[in-house]
């Protein structure tokens, strides 16, 4: 945890110093000051204002990394500065030559999670970054997903920018994944299967639900955890990854699959998963079984242009009408130091979109919502947070609100449907619930005859 007492004497002094027009801090100075303050998680908005007017008079002489990490730092944040945006924007333009990939990718990020959607400035940085793709050597496959996830987290106002670079990325990424997949011949065969896949046994154990040439879709019970990935994709570091806290699926991948691939044995390539569950969630989860699926699959959450879609039941009536929860999400420590999801300032732009819904009584009465939700953002525990905060906590979640009942005693959280085209064809999967998961909809009442066929069909309403 920061020093709180030792922060707060630097900043007053910064501040000092800034407001007497002292020409201490250089642009590099302004840059390193605000990084380390978004990177520790210190909202001070003071601070940040008066680095914003200092930076703002000595603009011209930023540096590309200082440019793009000013805007990193004050987005990270969510301190809103138009006029520095402005001014960064300004600056940016005729010196994108000099930004590297995760410089571009981190200012078009900023900018979209500012609001500040400047389409000739992402698409200056679309037709920057493309030639960065084909230099030589190439680019790491991680560089390369960072100006795809900034301009995809612009939506409409980035998607012209978008498309060439995504065409782009994908040339570099197969040429780079038919590298390393030829150094094991096993990796190129090509089973025969379908596109999509519904069902299953709700198994105890990990299961291959849908194996195709180049990804795999497990069926992950609960109690089994993905505690892998590096800590900068939204999307595998957005579930609980306490030690010791069930049974890793990476090494029942490694056991079980190991013989097939080699990502299934690569660490850093997160043992091919592309995203993460929580412990208790059961359902489908996505993993790569070739370094063409690990990348290609990569490139389409970057882009997210994967569908991920959930079945929970929570406290009260939600209203029937589909909407979206918006309100950003950020991390926070909570007692005993689990992390967990909060709404407030300083959180990362979060959409979670509400499908249908179906109103249940429980036993005594207790108003519950059976419901299906898709996932626009990767945020950690997203669902449970967003449905918490709107005072509809999944049911048997503590942790955000819920109760614990005698006839649910985990999470009422399941991955229902996954949908990604990696290039060879629409991939499809559906998972049945889970059989606790169906025995407690049991105890709600004999309706749920009428919905247990009907629950992976989404977004339908099954009712």
């Amino acid at each position: 945890m920061p020093d709180e007492p030792l922060l707060e004497s630097i900043s007053a002094a910064a501040m000092a110093k800034i407001a007497h027009g002292a020409s201490d801090f250089q642009p590099e100075g302004l840059t390193n000051m605000a990084w380390a303050w978004a990177a520790l998680s210190v909202r001070d908005p003071p601070l940040f204002q008066s680095i914003a007017s200092a930076a703002m008079a000595k603009i011209s002489d930023f540096a590309a990394q200082g440019l793009s990490g000013t805007a990193w730092s004050y987005a990270t944040r969510s301190v809103s500065n138009p006029p520095l945006l402005a001014a960064i924007s300004s600056a940016s333009l005729p010196r994108l030559l000099s930004f590297t990939l995760q410089g571009l990718g981190n200012t078009a990020w900023a900018f979209a999670t500012r609001g500040y959607s400047h389409a000739p400035l992402l698409e200056a940085i679309s037709s920057e970054a493309i030639p960065k793709l084909r230099s030589s050597p190439p680019p790491a496959p991680a560089e390369v997903l960072a100006p795809v996830r900034g301009l995809s987290a612009a939506g409409a106002a980035g998607a012209r920018a978008l498309g060439p670079l995504l065409e782009a990325a994908g040339t570099l990424m197969e040429r780079q994944a038919r590298r390393m997949d030829g150094r094991f011949p096993g990796a190129q065969q090509h089973d025969r299967c379908d596109g999509s896949a519904s069902g299953g046994p709700a198994s105890a154990t990990p299961y291959v639900m849908l194996r195709r040439p180049h990804l795999y879709v497990l069926w992950k019970p609960p109690g089994w955890t993905v505690t892998v990935g590096n800590g900068e994709d939204d999307d595998l570091a957005s579930a609980d990854t306490t030690p010791g806290s069930g049974s890793p699926l990476q090494d029942w991948v490694m056991g079980q699959l190991g013989s097939e691939s080699l990502v299934a044995e690569d660490a850093g390539a997160a043992h091919g998963f592309l995203h993460r569950l929580d412990c208790q969630t059961s359902g489908a989860i996505l993993c790569a079984r070739t370094y063409h699926g690990y990348f290609l699959a990569s490139l389409q959450f970057a882009a997210r242009r994967v569908r991920k879609e959930y079945v929970c039941l929570c406290h009260g009536w939600l209203c029937a009408s589909p909407h979206l929860f918006e309100a950003p999400l950020l991390v926070v420590h909570a007692a005993g130091g689990a992390k967990c999801s909060t709404l407030g300032v300083g959180g990362r732009p979060a959409r979670t979109e509400l499908h249908w819904v179906r109103h249940f009584r429980g036993p005594c009465g207790t108003r519950l919502s059976l419901t299906a939700v898709r996932l626009h953002t990767g945020r950690m525990h997203q669902i449970r947070a967003h449905l918490g905060s709107a005072g509809h906590p999944l049911v048997a979640d503590p942790k955000y609100g819920g109760r614990l009942f005698p006839w649910c005693r985990r999470v009422f959280l399941h991955a229902a449907r996954l949908e990604l085209d990696i290039g060879a064809g629409p991939l499809a999967a559906r998972s049945d619930l889970a059989e606790d998961l169906v025995q407690a909809l049991e105890v709600l009442g004999a309706s749920c005859e009428r919905a247990r066929p009907s629950l992976v069909v989404l977004p339908c309403d099954p009712g």
